[in-house]
Order: C-alpha cells, then structure tokens, then sequence
C-alpha cells in the first residue's frame, strides 16, 4: 500500500506541476461563468415592455423580413419581456412585441468581459473553435480528473484519530510556509473534490465529446411554407407552461428547429427540441434535452439550481487554491532538493578534492 500511495504521489505532484497554471486559468475563470446567465437576464430585465391586456404581438416574420436576419431569436412568454435578436458576435438587440421599437442591447462590456472570459476559460485565449489552446485545456481537464480522484486518497489521513482528520478537514489560520500550505491544499481538497470530480469530467466530455442535435430535413418545402410566427405558437401550444422559446437561423427551407424551454433557462430537463414542417405545422419530433446538454449545465452547476451555481464557483475556488498551494509545495520540494545536491556534492569535494 506504501508503494501504491508513493507512485500516486508522484503522478499527482508531477501532473500537478505540468497542468497546474492552466488549471489554474480555468478555475479562476470558471468563477464569473457559474453565474452568467443571472447576469445576462438582470441585464435584460432592463428592458420592460407597457403592453394593454390581451394586445397582440407582431409576426415575427416583419421583423425577420429585414435584409439583416439575426443568427437567433429569443420569445419569451412574459407579457412584458422584449424579444431578443443576436446579431453577430453575440450582440443582442431588445425589441417592443408589440411596437416594433428597438429597446436597447444587452451591456457591451458585459458582452466583452464574458467573450474574453469564456475564450480564457475555453481556449487560454485563442480561437474558439480551432485554436491550439483548445486541445491544451482539454488535456488539462482530463489530467485534472486524474487530479481529483487521486487527490482524496493521498489526503485520507493514515491514522483514523480525530486529531489527524482535524489537519485535513479544518483550515488553521495561524499556520504559514509549508504547513500552511500542506494544511490548505488539504482542507480545500477533500471539500471541493466531488465539486470539482464533475467540472473536470464535465468539462473532458465537452472538450472530446461530439455534438447530438435532432437532424433537420433540408431541402424545399413541398407547399408554400407557413409564417414563422404560426410554427412558434404552434410549439408553443404544444407546451402549456412555456417560458421561452428561441430558434437560429437560417434553417432549412423545409423544417425550422425551435428549443422550448419551461424552466429559468438553467434546467436541461425543461429543455425540449420541437421539429416542425414548415408546409403543414406538423411536429416532426420531439427531443428531450440530450446529455451533451446536461453535460453543459451540470460544468456551469446550473442543472442543481442556485445551489449548484454557488458550488460550482466555490469548488472552482478551490480549485485555484489547490494549485496555489500545490505549486508552492512543489516549489518548496524542489529548492529542498537542490540545497541536499549541494550539500552532498559540497561534502564530496571536501572528501576528495579531485572531484569538481
């Protein structure tokens, strides 16, 4: 069992030292990404529509028929929320239903801040989609599940004392150099281990798994296609308790593929894919969310709720001070070694003064 945790030792310190400041990166960014979403819809609630009761709403199709189409539409089904167009890099424009008067847009330094969060988090920077630090951080994320599961039985106190247990499970302050860092690295360990167990893992999933969306029939419709407008209250219909409903464009001419949502926009379980043909209104299908997009929400902590957000962000936390407190160790370890190299080679040039 000595050998066993001793080879695991190694592994842990030497992949630590290897992964450790992209881990880093990506914890420190993980932090501000748990609560995006919150973010970005306190910034909508900007955005409050007067409506009179029981007043409809334009057909979303006078407002697709501009020569600028959106890469995505947003409708939610508060009276008084505006619909949402992305254009471009994410850039949202906030329009009146019922009006047609343009709002606003989403906060341009939230939008950047988030762009350059999430490409820190995602790529270290890079291109999003093929940039040479996107393979980096998911090796990274994949030696860091390594990291996890080999942490806690390094962490496990040989001893089952209350007094061995109290060094690992409870920060003491007082402490400082080495032991405050073996005693930190410790603590934040065995806390945030299964938080962070599901953020690596989550995150390998994402960074070598495969896209799975509903396939979309392309090709002309037979008939005259339906307004868009009919084809989303169509979905809606299908769903009583619907909170949004949002579908990119462009899309096949024959089908359009709408995500309806019954929850805050956090929870994949009310997420459903409706596929409908575009000359008859008919549902095609109808797609649950899939595990890729569990897989999502459950890196961000959104699938538990509030709750999770927040041990997600504590875990990511965690995180960055397991590599703060890791690397120094490190650090420590190696100047320790080289001063025992000197001191060694020193005593040999001492016996034996022909050695240099």
């Amino acid at each position: 069992m000595q050998r066993l945790r001793t080879v695991f030792f190694w592994f842990h310190l030497t992949i630590g030292s290897l992964a450790g400041l992209v881990i880093l990166v990506m914890c420190l960014t993980g932090i501000p990404l748990a609560f995006e979403r919150q973010i970005n819809a306190w910034d909508a609630s900007r955005y409050r529509v007067t409506t009179s009761q029981n007043q409809p709403r334009i057909p979303l199709d006078r407002f697709l028929q501009s020569r600028r189409k959106p890469s995505m539409v947003t409708v939610r089904s508060d009276a008084r929320a505006a619909l949402e167009f992305v254009y471009g890099r994410g850039r949202t424009t906030f329009v009146d239903p019922y009006t047609g008067a343009i709002l606003g847009q989403d906060s341009k330094s939230n939008r950047q801040f988030f762009s350059t969060v999430e490409k820190l988090h995602r790529t270290l920077g890079g291109d999003m989609r093929t940039g040479f630090g996107r393979k980096i951080t998911g090796a990274a994320n994949l030696l860091f599940v390594f990291l996890t599961l080999t942490g806690p039985y390094l962490w496990w106190p040989r001893k089952s004392t209350w007094q061995h247990f109290k060094a690992v499970l409870l920060f003491r302050p007082r402490l400082s150099g080495r032991q405050r860092d073996w005693n930190w690295h410790h603590v934040a360990g065995i806390w945030c281990a299964l938080p962070l167990f599901f953020i690596s893992f989550s995150g390998v999933v994402m960074s070598y798994g495969t896209a799975a969306r509903p396939n979309a029939i392309a090709g002309k419709a037979s008939e005259a296609p339906q307004p868009i407008e009919n084809l989303v209250m169509k979905a809606e219909a299908q769903f009583p308790s619907w909170r949004s409903v949002s579908f990119r464009l462009p899309q096949p001419d024959a089908t359009l593929l709408l995500t309806v949502d019954r929850g805050n926009g956090g929870q994949p379980g009310k997420r459903t894919q409706v596929l409908l043909d575009r000359s008859t209104a008919i549902v095609l299908s109808k797609e649950a969310a899939t595990p890729r997009m569990w897989n999502r929400f459950i890196h961000t902590g959104e699938a538990a709720g509030l709750a999770g957000q927040v041990v997600a962000a504590i875990g990511s936390l965690g995180g960055a001070l397991l590599v703060w407190t890791g690397l120094s160790l490190a650090l420590r370890r190696l100047v320790k070694c080289t001063r025992r190299f000197r001191v060694v080679e020193r005593q040999l040039t001492t016996a034996d003064p022909m050695i240099k």
